[in-house]
């Protein structure tokens, strides 16, 4: 048997302090060989942090604009609340995104709901709705982008007139 280990890396845990080992495995394909690491479904993709952080940071966001809230996020920049801002604006932008594949995707679950992290809780009744959309999506995480999906970064969108995309 082949070992296909590709050691690990670390992450900062839930509580902020600690860190978490993640593993990394090789996959060997046609097209040539990539890792892959098992990321615990807690954690943002391609971001630091959990998806619970990210969902409540744009949240807050959505409520009281990014200026206010990047500053409660963002510990003294280099470049100060420009920075902030920026990097808050960011995160809104590429959640918001996302929302809006996984909208698609589950349009009977969000029929008349905005793509904000604000309306599609209120639709749900949650307050860990990326966490649900990941378990709900787990079939689909190749084709969303970050936090939710594995996608790319300007990847992830879902084109319905594309007869083999499955919704």
């Amino acid at each position: 048997m082949v070992n296909n280990s590709h050691g690990t890396y670390e992450r900062y845990a839930p509580d902020g302090q600690n860190k978490t080992r993640i593993a990394r495995f090789i996959c060997r394909r046609d097209e040539g060989t990539v890792t892959i690491s098992l990321l615990p479904q807690f954690f943002a993709a391609q971001h630091p942090g959990t998806l619970q952080e990210f969902e409540d940071q744009v949240a807050a966001a959505e409520k009281l604009g990014a200026g206010k809230t990047a500053e409660q996020f963002r510990s003294s920049p280099p470049n100060g609340q420009r920075q902030s801002d920026w990097w808050l604006r960011r995160r809104m932008k590429r959640l918001h995104r996302t929302l809006a594949v996984a909208k698609e995707r589950l349009i009977e679950m969000f029929q008349g709901c905005e793509a904000t992290v604000t309306a599609m809780r209120r639709a749900l009744g949650k307050n860990d709705l990326l966490l649900y959309l990941r378990r709900q999506l787990h079939g689909s995480l190749k084709d969303l982008g970050s936090p939710i999906g594995f996608a790319a970064v300007g990847q992830g969108r879902f084109h319905p007139s594309n007869p083999t995309e499955q919704a």
